[in-house]
């Protein structure tokens, strides 16, 4: 059966997980879970708006799941940390999250491992065909690079994360106090609308807003704060908890498998990775047509999440140790 389900985190379900994150507590699904009615078994994932999860689709629209014995529902939430925290409540089996979301619930001692990698950055601090993330302004603005946000107000998808935490950190490459600026919390399909009407003065957008806000609203980018990191910045991974890896080892290596065959085909078809965009977001074609492919990897370097880690402590995100054994052991599979 190939299936998936586009859904928004209802309140109740972002308000329970939060608190199971906050709190410390962790969920799995317990053992190796059975098939459904076709001989599958029934898996869901997390993700959050954005062309990150082209690849995911693709598995799921031409059957690499389905190979590996797997039903694989798509459900979508408002943000990684979101995701972060749906997996650990256990609401859902597998999450795409950005690495800085992981970092944080591992050193609240929450049991998260990652499996996969998922989308990396580009090479150049200009941006380029490979960039994924950029600041972008409207065409009349007076901001011409990060020496003009201070005093601005900026969007970003959520508080105290990777959006954040990245900004902050191109920001004291520039020698600009990070307290200068006014960082908001907007959904990604949110922004384009909130850049054009002035509700703010930038937006740290991914694709394919960043192209939509470009096309439609004639907003310009002026900053690339993932390349400015480092670069092919590792900024998401597919995850789980250590229980759900433990207890149900067919399974994630069945995902792992197909995930890797689905990064394999969109790589080699890149128009039908664009083709599936508008499937799951709402996105014009000749808006899908043009925008910046993520750069899909299923390889997550370890020294990338020790760099998160780094990040993480400096803007005094990371309140704890983070065990990094357990981070990366679904990775050393």
């Amino acid at each position: 059966m190939k299936h998936y389900i586009k859904k928004t985190m209802a309140t109740a379900l972002a308000a329970t997980a939060s608190i199971a994150l906050l709190a410390g507590c962790s969920g799995s699904a317990g053992a190796e879970q059975p098939g459904d009615g076709d001989g599958l078994v029934p898996v869901n994932v997390g993700v959050f708006a954005a062309a990150d999860n082209a690849a995911l689709y693709m598995g799921v629209e031409q059957g690499f799941f389905e190979e590996q014995g797997l039903d694989v529902d798509i459900q979508v939430l408002d943000s990684g940390p979101a995701v972060t925290a749906a997996v650990v409540a256990g609401d859902i089996d597998f999450g795409y999250s950005n690495t800085l979301s992981l970092v944080i619930a591992s050193s609240r001692g929450l049991p998260i491992t990652v499996v996969s990698g998922g989308v990396a950055a580009g090479q150049d601090v200009q941006g380029g065909s490979d960039a994924n993330a950029a600041v972008l302004v409207p065409s009349d603005s007076d901001i011409v690079g990060l020496e003009s946000l201070p005093g601005k107000t900026i969007a970003v998808n959520a508080l105290g994360n990777i959006l954040e935490v990245t900004l902050k950190n191109a920001l004291e490459t520039e020698g600009i106090d990070t307290e200068s600026v006014n960082m908001v919390e907007i959904p990604f399909p949110e922004m384009p609308a909130a850049l054009a009407s002035g509700q703010v003065d930038a937006a740290f957008m991914l694709e394919p807003f960043v192209t939509m806000s470009e096309m439609q609203d004639d907003a310009r980018p002026v900053a690339f704060p993932y390349e400015l990191v480092t670069p092919g910045f590792q900024a998401g991974v597919y995850f789980t908890t250590m229980p759900f890896l433990q207890e149900n080892e067919a399974t994630v290596t069945g995902f792992q498998n197909g995930l890797k065959a689905a990064v394999e085909y969109s790589k080699e078809n890149p128009d039908a990775a664009r083709a599936v965009v508008p499937t799951f977001l709402s996105i014009p074609e000749d808006i899908v047509a043009e925008m910046n492919l993520p750069t899909f990897i299923t390889e997550a370097d370890p020294e990338h999440i020790e760099l998160f880690v780094e990040l993480g402590q400096r803007y005094d995100l990371v309140e704890g140790e983070v065990d990094l054994e357990t981070l990366t052991a679904g990775l050393s599979r």
